[in-house]
């Protein structure tokens, strides 16, 4: 009886072990794939930008650059190892080339802002 008792306590402490050794690798990964997107909230580099007109749903190929939009859309950044919500008003620097990710659920014009820093 003792040893079916210690043999459940043994697991749920290897268990509890694990979730959280997990858990800080998650922690560190992510501290790390921030690595390679700068954010400004300085708009004035806006009239630097090409602006740029989506009337549905694409997946646009950028290379390195910066990115803006100035109302909410449903945009992402999506990279190998990174995605992101495009958030208005913030100018993205971009060191890597990324796929931007467009889904228009309201039929409208979206309009961004981009340039490449090539």
């Amino acid at each position: 009886m003792y040893i079916i008792i210690l043999i459940i306590i043994i697991i749920a402490f290897m268990e509890v072990y694990f979730i959280t050794l997990s858990n800080t690798k998650d922690i560190t990964k992510t501290s790390r794939k921030n690595n390679f997107i700068n954010i400004s909230k300085d708009n004035q580099d806006v009239k630097l930008l090409n602006k740029y007109y989506i009337k549905s749903d694409k997946k646009i190929n950028h290379g390195p650059g910066k990115l803006m939009i100035n109302k909410d859309y449903n945009m992402f950044i999506n990279t190998d190892i990174y995605n992101k919500l495009v958030e208005k008003n913030i100018i993205y620097n971009i060191d890597t080339p990324f796929e931007l990710e467009i889904v228009n659920l309201s039929n409208e014009n979206i309009n961004y802002y981009y340039i490449s820093t090539n």
